[in-house]
This record gives structure tokens, sequence and C-alpha cells, in this order.
């Protein structure tokens, strides 16, 4: 419950970024009047190298609109990254955001890893598999079967007029309101499921053996630039010329090389327009010629649907309906999380942690025995899980029968 409660309040914040940071950062973000004249790119880049002390340059994002701000991340001398706001026209600095203390970045290392790296990733992984089975075991437990006691559609709280009990009544809209956010609930944790440490590296390892994933250009290896070393570095203004002449129909910033022979990237935002619309393109460092460039179609079958599951997860694939509905599977879950809660809470005897005691000659029937293991095929972490307890379970019985 802790760990789904951080991934659900992160995962709301997250949702509405752009929003959020626009009430945030205002006035870093927009102008009071429009620019009249086309950025000089390099000037601007320049102005925040100066202004912020800058070691290197990390990536510049172009105005989005007239009353919009130019933005370069960069890092100082003492090793801070930082974000720095200038307005094209004047070239003047309008302030800057420590990166490590951005709202949205904590927001998403707290989301992604829980701040802990590949331990916390575990973390969340583990919770996703094990919420994904609850939530099937739920939908078992609330499928109807004719019993007219249990609400289907809308919580039964009637009892013949005889008083219902608390718990009940808790059961109830428990099972009620788990039914109605399942579906939407699944879809997130399964297109969440790309990012996460086992189940996302497998996926990774598959695709890229397959050639249907990621080309290794777009996130882990970059083209090489094929220009003579000595050659002066391409200017950010001659880059632009170079893309005004595309066809590009999203929002980008662009990446500088990760090396002294590394290539510049253009790379679409997470809010830029429609998915697939995306393009990334590398250009070589010093003649600023385009080595390589991948558009959505370019992508392989594994890669193509994983940007769409990622757009669906945090809320940008079909606007703000996407959003909406996925902030309402957040309030859904916070619901299921108090619901199910307070029925533990009733039915647990006084000092004790309430789990449920088996009768002493159980048998799991063949069907739940195979389901188990293919949900641990599907899910390794949530299989490893299971097989640790069971394995704990029977030493300490073992322990326990001495």
């Amino acid at each position: 419950m802790p760990v789904v409660l951080v991934l659900a309040i992160t995962g709301a914040i997250y949702l509405f970024e752009s929003q959020i940071e626009n009430l945030i950062y205002k006035d870093l973000l927009y102008l009071k009047k429009n620019i009249q004249i086309n950025p000089d790119h390099d000037a601007i880049i320049e102005s925040a190298k100066k202004h912020f002390d800058a070691k290197r340059i990390n990536s510049y994002q172009p105005s989005a609109s007239l009353n919009q701000s130019a933005r370069v991340t960069l890092t100082s001398q003492d090793a801070t990254k930082i974000t720095a706001f200038i307005h094209p026209q004047t070239l003047v600095p309008l302030g800057s955001i420590n990166e490590s203390w951005r709202l949205m970045n904590i927001a998403r290392n707290l989301h992604k890893n829980l701040m802990l790296g590949d331990v916390g990733r575990i973390i969340t992984e583990l919770t996703a598999c094990w919420l994904i089975v609850m939530i099937l075991t739920g939908i078992y437990l609330w499928w109807p079967r004719g019993n007219k006691d249990h609400g289907v559609i809308i919580p039964n709280i009637k009892n013949n007029d005889k008083k219902i009990s608390d718990r009940k009544i808790w059961r109830e809209f428990h099972a009620v309101f788990g039914a109605w956010a399942s579906v939407w609930l699944l879809l997130i944790l399964l297109s969440g499921l790309p990012w996460t440490f086992i189940w996302g590296g497998l996926l990774s390892d598959f695709s890229t053996r397959s050639n249907e994933g990621f080309p290794k250009a777009i996130f882990k290896e970059r083209p090489i630039s094929k220009s003579s070393i000595d050659l002066p570095e391409v200017s950010m203004n001659k880059i632009f010329q170079i893309i005004s002449k595309q066809n590009i129909n999203h929002a980008f910033k662009i990446d500088y090389p990760w090396w002294e022979r590394g290539s510049y990237a253009l790379m679409p935002l997470r809010d830029g327009g429609d998915t697939k619309n995306v393009a990334y393109i590398f250009f070589d460092r010093k003649s600023g010629e385009i080595l390589d460039q991948y558009r959505f179609n370019d992508l392989g079958k594994v890669g193509r649907l994983t940007s769409l599951g990622v757009a669906f997860h945090e809320g940008r694939l079909f606007g703000k309906t996407n959003q909406f509905l996925n902030l309402m599977a957040v309030f859904l879950l916070l619901t299921l999380m108090i619901t199910g809660f307070t029925m533990w809470w009733k039915r647990k005897p006084y000092k004790s942690l309430g789990a449920p005691s088996l009768p002493h000659n159980v048998k799991l029937p063949k069907q739940i025995i195979a389901l188990i293991i293919l949900a641990g095929l599907l899910l390794p972490l949530f299989g490893i899980s299971v097989f640790l307890i069971w394995m704990g379970e029977k030493i300490l019985n073992k322990k326990l029968s001495k």
C-alpha cells in the first residue's frame, strides 16, 4: 500500500506536467510580448553559457511559440545541472531551475524507482506485478454468479431491511469500484511495464534481438560524426536551417553530442504533439549533415506499440480525455486502497496481522496452480516472489512442527 500510494500520487502529478509547470514557472516560460524577429539560436546559447557559468551544454530547446522563452539545459562549473530560460529576442536570462529540485523530476524519479536506483525499480516492478494479480483475482471474486447479495454495477448495501454490517458495506464499495476501474488500471499497469527493471529489460532484449524495438541510435548508440575532428563546430543556426527543410510536426529539443565524435540529436518532446508524428534526426557534429533519421513508422512493431503505450500511460495518447480517465483511475485506485485497508482492519483480531487461516488439508485445484505458474512466467518478478514466499513458509512450518 505505501508503494502504491507513492506511485499513484506521483503518477497523478506527472500526468499534468505541462499544466503544473505552466502554473509554477509561468514567468520563466512565457514572455510579456511576442518576439518580432527570427531567433539567433547561437546567441541564445552563448547568453546562457555566459550568465550561468556553463561547463558544458546538455541540450537546447527553441521557443515553441512567439510568446515563449528558449531553454538551455547546462552543467555549471560546480557540476549543477540547470535549465536556463532566455528571452529569444533580447537574450536576457529570465531565470533558471535547478534540475535536481524540479518538481517533475522529483515526481518522475519517485515514480520510476522511489529514488533508490535499481533497487527501487525492482520494488516498484514487484508492486506493479502484484497489483495486476490483485486486480485479476478481484475481478474473479466480483464476477456475478447468481448471488443476489453482492452488487455488480452498483454496491448492494441493502439486506432485506435488516442492518447490514459495516464490513459488508466496505466490501461492496471495494468490489464494485474495483470492477469499474479494473480494465483501465490493468491497461495503465501493463503500459508501464516496458519501463521496469526485469520485465522491461527482457522486452528490450527481445525487441533488440528481433529488430522490432527502437533503433539503438535513439537511446543507446548515437551515430558517429564523420567529419574531421579538426573542423570547427557546426553552428546551431545551421542545424536549424537544415531542420527547416525537414517535415517536423512535433515540438523538439536538440541534445548535444555525448562524446568527442558524437552527433547532435533532434529528440521529440513529451507533450510536443501526436506520437505518430515524432522524428529523431542526428546531425554531424562538424558539418551538420544528417547522419540518420527515424520516424514513427521506422520503429519496429514493439517500438511502435511501446510508444503508443507510453503515451497512453502518460495521459497524452488522445488528449484531455486520456488525462481525465487516467486521473479517475488514480482516484479509484486510492478508493480501493482505503476500502481494502478498512476491510482488513475490521476483520483483524486484536494483536494479530489478521491473515486468514486455511483448512489443514486444503488442496489447490490444478487450474489455479496452472494460472499461478502462467502468471509467474508472464510476470517473472511475481513468480520469483511467490516461490520465495512458498519456500519461506515451508521452512517456517517445518521449524514450527518440531
